[in-house]
């Protein structure tokens, strides 16, 4: 089997050439035309002179022409490199300089926009959406293009493929480089996992920078079902699902429940997955969704470094591990070890451990980084974990975030979950914060649905519940947590809170 990503796309045009692949904003295009737009484009990049093996850069929302451009750059042998559009004008800079990428694909009225005339970053710049300067725009590339087909590259199965970055806490954000068969095994294995066929329809709502969101797209493009992108709108989901028949759903926990009204007044009879990740999965959350979808909300473990490696089942939901991320795909092997390599007894947490195809190839310029993170052939997540007897994962949080408050350790995530069960309570997160006497203390952040919900009340539930010293010293109340826009809490921004 070939796995590089043009090659892919031609099989499934000469498959299911005249049926809908994409639909977006009441608009659908069938395989066939998605194929002779990302021809033109590819062949359009050419024209102006990138060349293959080079870099496109994408920031964009989600749209027709993101999926175009990736599959169309991908024909000819150019590079994806997708970029959150909300990252800083100091991590594009870096992102550009980091790939050196010669062209880049953005919004026209964009958060980037502003850096098109900066010189000093030598890129082409080619605009989506009306044209708003003196600058090429998407439809510019098609019409340079030719609609002939492509000679089929055959790419091998370790080139690359894509580059997504992650970022760090404090530092510049990171290139994870991803080869064709990572990203082809990453949508093979969520194809197993979750039944999806000619029938699925998947709705692409997370943002298309996430690695995820690829293979979702690819996983149906194989075999021949459809997609359906937009940009989430918690008051509009329902009404998406509904009107697009959406068999196949993921996003975040917390997006689902801030999604729930409209949810509720929708037709949901067609849906038959809901999927969640990209953080803990919170048991409240999860239970408190059963009233509102017809479907339980699933667990699933995945990082850019290694998307989609996990994925929980109907009958792990069942079992009471409502918070479980499930079993590994038959592309990936799991392990959790303690801090000298062991392999930990099952039930007891300690490092994820990652290996198979889904897995990277390198970080982009960081040999170290990838030395320190690849060893003998064991991708280190930092993630802390539990596996169970019959092997599903369950994952707790981050490493680096356990709190060490006296010289015991507490994980954020055990606090959450419990604060979360409390009545009234819509979410929660909880970071250590330094303290003169125990070193760091832990601080909980409450987004309270009910008045009732004080911070003594909160305590007193914690100490019902969990040891005392895992107990938050102070309580604050916001508004709203604030979050990526793949629905991840943004830690670092509640440790600047002055409270």
């Amino acid at each position: 089997m070939f796995y590089d990503i043009g090659s892919i796309l031609t099989r499934s045009v000469d498959k299911f050439g005249s049926r809908p692949m994409l639909s977006w904003h009441g608009r659908t295009m069938t395989y066939n035309e998605v194929y002779e737009q990302a021809t033109r484009f590819g062949s359009g990049l050419l024209a102006r002179g990138l060349a293959p093996g080079s870099r496109l850069m994408l920031s964009m929302r989600n749209s027709p022409e993101y999926v175009i451009a990736i599959f169309g750059a991908s024909l000819v042998d150019i590079t994806p490199v997708p970029v959150n559009r909300r990252y800083a004008l100091r991590d594009i800079r870096h992102i550009v300089n980091d790939t050196a990428a010669p062209a880049a694909l953005i919004d026209v009225d964009g958060p980037f926009a502003d850096l098109v005339d900066d010189e000093a970053l030598n890129v082409d710049w080619i605009m989506a959406g009306e044209r708003g300067s003196n600058k090429s725009t998407f439809e510019d590339v098609l019409r340079a293009g030719a609609s002939t087909q492509l000679p089929q590259l055959f790419l091998p199965d370790e080139a690359e493929s894509a580059i997504h970055f992650t970022s760090g806490t404090t530092s510049l954000p990171k290139g994870v480089i991803r080869s064709h068969v990572s990203n082809a095994s990453m949508a093979l294995g969520c194809n197993e996992a979750n039944r999806v066929d000619g029938d699925t329809t998947w709705l692409v709502a997370l943002p298309m920078h996430s690695s995820g969101v690829h293979g979702f797209i690819l996983g149906a493009l194989m075999v021949g079902g459809r997609f359906v992108l937009c940009d989430y709108d918690e008051s509009t989901l329902g009404q998406v699902i509904d009107e697009y028949q959406i068999t196949h759903a993921a996003m975040g926990p917390t997006m689902y429940r801030a999604a729930a009204t409209s949810l509720r007044k929708a037709n949901l009879s067609t849906l038959r997955r809901a999927l969640s990740g990209g953080m803990t999965n919170s048991e409240a959350t999860l239970r408190y969704m059963e009233d509102v979808l017809p479907v339980p909300v699933l667990g699933s473990f995945g990082m850019t470094e290694a998307t989609m490696v996990t994925f929980s089942t109907d009958e792990v939901y069942a079992s009471g591990r409502v918070g479980s991320s499930g079993y590994p795909t038959s592309m990936m092997q799991v392990r959790v070890v303690d801090p000298s390599g062991n392999d930990r007894p099952p039930g007891e947490f300690g490092q994820l451990l990652l290996r198979g195809a889904t897995c990277f190839t390198e970080y982009l310029n960081l040999p170290g980084r990838t030395a320190e993170t690849l060893i003998d052939g064991w991708l280190h997540t930092g993630d802390r974990a539990y596996l169970d007897v019959d092997g599903a994962v369950t994952v707790s949080g981050r490493l680096g975030e356990m709190i060490v408050s006296g010289n015991e350790n507490i994980s954020p995530a055990e606090v959450e979950e419990t604060i979360a069960r409390l009545v009234g309570v819509q979410d929660v997160a909880v970071v250590g914060v330094p303290s003169e006497k125990w070193g760091r203390e832990v601080r909980a952040f409450v987004v309270a649905e009910d008045a009732g919900v004080t911070e003594a009340a909160v305590q007193e539930f914690c100490r019902q519940h969990i040891a005392r010293y895992k107990v938050p010293k102070r309580v604050v109340f916001i508004d709203e947590l604030p979050k990526d826009n793949l629905g991840k809490v943004q830690r670092r921004k509640l440790t600047e809170i002055d409270a």
